[in-house]
């Protein structure tokens, strides 16, 4: 819906396009092809670039999600090729954010594809406050903490959600509960005193619990395809998986404590505290059963349909095994 078209407060220099469905196609081209923006295709994002007569400044990931006619084409046309491994301590879209952006990037087609790394998107809001936006064809997120002033755009409401540590917010002088829905027909003062809030813009006759990001902070995961599991301090659970099973397991919105067994990269000792900055995405069950026992915190445990016995094979994690090309 680019809601930032009528935000001049936010002028992104960077695009990052993902594989997730992409907001509205026609004012999304148009959009890229008259603002001066460098474009990175995340992976499966280069598909849409090809279908949309897009040329990205680079394309990144570990190209399991590319097809394969559109990157020959991507080496013919000269573009940088980032190839990244599969194992790795970062997700595709991470070391996009970490090789391209600048100031402000806005990020296409980084929510809803799945659950986990929908939520891994949303942490790394966090990480920079004011300086990405995510647009999906029904919302547009962003992190904020510190004072802001959101200009006045009467199609759109905001919807104010606290993302971590208890933030207290202050508007028009007084303290406000969140969640909170505020329309914007007027300029909007906001004051984040500590903590981080999720700032998420709809259309006015949107329904919120229509918004992916609120259904995702509030743990509603009924829309969501497999099996889902938020498991708290003190309690141990074994689950039946199978050998390759892709597992993710995120800290809900807060530090926490997890030990595992029967996963390819165990959570124990060192690496047993899980943060926004370091989590367990796209693990792989090594046989039938996953055992997780939460020493501390809440832990979202996702088991998708994914079976991925390749990674099985894989001996090390590698974040600087990066093949490029032009």
């Amino acid at each position: 819906m680019l809601w930032l078209c009528c935000c001049p407060i936010f002028q992104p220099d960077c695009v990052f396009i993902g594989k997730s469905t992409l907001p509205q196609v026609e004012q999304t081209c148009r959009y890229l092809n008259s603002h001066p923006v460098s474009i990175i295709a995340v992976d499966g994002g280069y598909n849409y670039c090809c279908e949309l007569d897009l040329k990205p400044k680079a394309i990144v990931g570990d190209f399991d999600s590319i097809h394969p006619d559109y990157l020959s084409s991507a080496q013919d046309a000269s573009i940088e090729i980032r190839r990244l491994p599969r194992a790795k301590d970062q997700t595709d879209l991470e070391y996009a954010l970490e090789t391209y952006h600048k100031h402000q990037s806005l990020i296409l087609g980084g929510l809803g594809d799945r659950i986990d790394h929908s939520f891994y998107n949303l942490y790394l809001l966090m990480q920079r406050p004011f300086e990405l936006l995510l647009e999906t064809p029904s919302e547009t997120a962003i992190a904020l903490n510190g004072d802001y002033t959101i200009p006045a755009c009467s199609d759109y409401k905001v919807l104010l959600l606290s993302a971590y540590k208890n933030p207290h917010v202050s508007f028009q002088g007084k303290i406000l509960e969140l969640p909170a829905e505020i329309p914007l027909d007027q300029p909007l003062d906001l004051s984040i005193d500590s903590g981080i809030i999720f700032a998420v813009f709809l259309l006015t006759d949107t329904d919120n619990q229509a918004s992916f990001t609120r259904q995702l902070l509030e743990q509603d995961f009924s829309m969501l395809q497999g099996q889902t599991t938020i498991l708290e301090a003190g309690q141990m659970r074994s689950f039946q998986t199978q050998p390759g099973q892709t597992i993710s397991l995120i800290p809900f919105l807060g530090p926490t404590t997890v030990e595992t067994k029967g996963l390819k990269w165990e959570l124990s000792g060192n690496f047993s505290h899980l943060t926004p900055n370091f989590m367990s995405l796209s693990n792989v069950a090594t046989g039938d059963q996953v055992s997780i026992n939460v020493l501390s915190g809440q832990v979202l445990c996702v088991f998708t349909s994914i079976i991925d016995t390749e990674m099985l094979s894989l001996k090390d994690i590698s974040s600087t095994s990066v093949l490029t090309t032009q």
